[in-house]
């Protein structure tokens, strides 16, 4: 949408601060250690996979 006024465009401070904020999530999300499986065996059979 050209020439659109958003907070993101009018507030250089906002952006910058989503993008720390980003980046903060990344990188706490990449010390979570999956462990398990996404679903018990028996379900996923019973979804074919």
């Amino acid at each position: 949408m050209a020439g659109e006024t958003t907070l993101v465009t009018r507030c250089p401070l906002f952006n910058q601060t989503a993008q720390c904020y980003s980046r903060d999530i990344t990188s706490a999300a990449s010390k979570i250690e999956i462990q398990g499986a996404r679903y018990p065996e028996h379900l996923q059979r019973l979804v074919g996979r």
